[in-house]
């Protein structure tokens, strides 16, 4: 990602590359950050229905557990926030609804109960460097399967008969120095997968383990009892038996034998079979004899690993990182979540919205992020994979690069959806001398000179006209390419310089550290690049690039500085200050933006964080602060229903005109969309009752505001 920042004095410039060579440790002044409601949670683990109810639906998710009253169409986090929750399970028990829920919470792996609604939880079990497997109801007991090797006394099934309130250990792992994978109870047996050998078997009260006739080189995933069948996925099979694993259906499995589709978890209606693993979603509709392919149609996103699949209230719901989908036959999908998805690619604001990439598509809040519209169709970018936000003069792009699965291009916000300038796998994108270039996935560098509605090879040759180009920023008049090392000829990022409108390009050096630059920036007169290994920076126009700082990722403009952001910071950078903003935030942090009263940050599986600007530390505040106040005209005044506002741009950028009464309730948005650069006249159109109004004009760097009287309903 890619920005255009002012250049501004360097005298500071030796006191910066000092402090990033000194890992940040200047001013310790950090502000308190605050989850987000909207999207998202991060992917969900796993489903559980609670019997007996039509509505309640709970998700583990690696954000705590979630709750459905609407049939997935809303969630609410209900408990264990910020806690990586796996599994997810109803104890049944008359009157009452218990909860068990398996989490890890750093090195320890705990089994926690609720018994309200999963607001609040308490750790039942706990194992250190031991996973718990599995948790399931025998009657009145609480069983769960711990892993571990037939040496280990800290592993094996325990059994509680009195809600977790104690335990005991009835029996060590299967004879197999692998340990267990998985367990599931049925047919008054305990049930469980061992690495390498296959599926055991045991009384659910007993000690002793027996193999079963399991062909243990289909390489058994996970087993799940469904009425008084054991089901078994494996490496391209899944296998049933109807006698407690003592002999197992020829099921021939046509359509889904191939070795390398893992099937990790699976539903079961009927003879409808939904098997689910490292490929996406398999169907079968006659109980495992054949299967169809799902992922990538009817519906469903797309080819992937899909987290959690289950048959709860008369429907299928899955989960992969796309989102939650449900589905009366297994066979058409749709998205059944406004807000329960998996990470956040991108964030940016132009202060009248705030947009979140996700792998769903892209997301916009018209309210600081306190509620969100969902992507719905092609002009919201629904399943279209954008992971990359960029603001150049005022206009929001969005691009990707996942040229594998054929969601790639470059967008434009037009004010009400997503114009698609190419179809080309960008990476990011810069502007100079009146010109768009977009850094290539395969093919170097394109640009444009006709505001991105057509597009010309701007590589003319050089070594990365067929590889890979990772970042282009613009440096003055000057435009930079870093040519991607994994397929190109060197071991280091090679940086390339035009100073004729990419006519031609010259070689200016190599990045001093690692490869792979995630994003490049100018402030200040310094150009920075991120890559994988550390933080470049350059004083002389990317001629001689030098180490300043380990782990960055991202930059952003922010006021007439610079936000950097690395695996788990938040730093400002303005002329000699350099404050923390965050360094608690949980990883790994990949974006940042802000308005004119909050700063955002987004994680991959944590969502997204806010905190007010005033909470930031003051030469952040003050570096900021500088908005173009510009006079805006309104006439005639005072008005009917008709008028005129008019006002002069210094540059083109994204404004939005609102109108508003004496309470500071808005009334109307007259306009939301690119203006300039140069005199600008906008309609104003009103059905308000007669008396004071103020109409406010608000955009990424420039505000105005102007009183307004309305007399009466007649046009002037």
């Amino acid at each position: 990602m890619n920005y255009l920042l002012p250049r501004t004095s360097v005298f500071f410039l030796a006191i910066c590359l000092a402090f990033f060579a000194s890992v940040f440790s200047s001013p310790i002044a950090k502000a308190q950050w605050h989850q987000l409601p909207g999207p998202p949670s991060g992917p969900v683990n796993d489903f559980a229905g609670i019997a007996g109810s039509n509505e309640r639906i709970y998700a583990a998710t690696a954000n705590g557990v979630y709750r459905t009253t609407d049939s997935a169409h809303s969630w609410h986090l209900m408990g264990l926030a910020q806690k990586e929750v796996l599994k997810i399970a109803q104890y049944q028990i008359p009157d009452q609804e218990i909860l068990l829920a398996i989490m890890q919470d750093g090195d320890f792996w705990r089994l926690c109960r609720s018994a309200d609604s999963a607001k609040t939880w308490d750790t039942v079990f706990s194992a250190y460097f031991r996973n718990i497997l599995e948790v399931v109801q025998d009657g009145k007991d609480i069983v769960i399967g711990v892993s571990g090797s037939s040496v280990d006394t800290n592993a094996g099934i325990f059994r509680s008969s009195n809600l977790g309130a104690t335990w005991t250990h009835q029996s060590l792992s299967p004879p197999d120095p692998n340990g267990l994978a998985d367990i599931t109870l049925g047919g008054g047996q305990i049930f469980g997968i061992v690495y390498g050998s296959g599926v055991w078997a045991m009384p659910s009260k007993g000690s002793n383990w027996v193999k079963t006739n399991y062909p243990y080189w289909h390489n058994a995933q996970s087993l799940k009892f469904f009425g008084a069948e054991l089901f078994v996925g494996g490496y391209g099979h899944i296998d049933i038996s109807t006698d407690n694993g003592a002999s197992w259906l020829p099921v021939p499995n046509s359509g889904l034998d191939t070795m390398y589709e893992s099937i990790s978890t699976f539903a079961v209606n009927g003879l409808t079979i939904i098997g689910a693993g490292s490929w996406g979603v398999y169907r079968s509709a006659d109980g495992g004899g054949n299967w169809t392919h799902i992922a990538g149609t009817g519906g469903y996103p797309r080819d992937g690993y899909t987290n959690a699949v289950e048959f709860i209230n008369n429907q299928f719901i899955s989960s992969d990182n796309a989102g939650v989908v449900v589905s009366s036959d297994g066979l058409k999908w749709s998205y059944a979540t406004d807000g329960l998805i998996g990470g956040v690619f991108d964030i940016i604001s132009n202060d009248t919205l705030l947009f979140a990439l996700t792998p769903r598509g892209a997301f916009r809040s018209t309210d600081q992020g306190l509620t969100w519209i969902p992507p719905n169709g092609t002009a919201d970018l629904e399943d279209t994979l954008a992971s990359a936000l960029t603001m150049l003069g005022g206009e929001i792009y969005a691009s990707g690069s996942w040229q594998d699965i054929g969601h790639s291009g470059l967008w434009r916000w037009n004010g009400s959806g997503w114009t698609t300038l190419t179809d080309i796998p960008v990476k990011s994108i810069a502007e100079a001398n009146g010109q768009l270039y977009a850094s290539l996935w395969t093919d170097g560098l394109e640009k444009s000179t006709d505001d991105g509605a057509s597009w010309i090879n701007a590589s003319n040759g050089l070594p990365f006209d067929t590889v890979s180009t990772d970042a282009v920023v613009a440096a003055g008049s000057r435009v930079l390419a870093f040519e991607s090392p994994m397929t190109g000829s060197s071991t280091l990022e090679r940086v390339y310089a035009s100073d004729d409108d990419g006519n031609s390009w010259h070689f200016l050096d190599s990045m001093p550290v690692g490869h792979r630059v995630y994003s490049a920036a100018t402030s200040g007169g310094i150009i920075y690049a991120a890559t994988i290994d550390g933080l470049a920076t350059s004083t002389d126009n990317g001629e001689t690039w030098s180490n300043a700082r380990q782990n960055a990722r991202q930059f952003r403009p922010f006021g007439s500085g610079l936000i950097v952001t690395t695996t788990d910071s938040i730093y400002s950078i303005h002329n000699a200050d350099v404050s923390i903003l965050s360094d608690s935030l949980t990883t790994p942090l990949l974006a940042f933006t802000h308005d004119k009263q909050f700063a955002y940050a987004a994680t991959t599986s944590r969502g997204i964080w806010y905190a007010p600007l005033a909470n930031l530390p003051l030469g952040v505040r003050n570096a900021i602060s500088a908005h173009t106040d510009m006079i805006m005209e309104v006439y005639p005044n005072p008005m009917g229903n008709n008028a005129t506002a008019s006002f002069n741009m210094p540059d083109r950028e994204v404004v939005s005109l609102r109108i508003f009464d004496e309470r500071g309730v808005c009334r109307a948005i007259l306009f939301d969309g690119s203006a300039g650069p140069g005199d600008v006249a906008l309609p104003i159109s009103l059905s308000l009752p007669p008396g004071a109004y103020e109409a406010r004009l608000l955009g990424n760097r420039v505000s105005s505001t102007a009183g307004i009287l309305i007399e009466s309903h007649t046009s002037h």
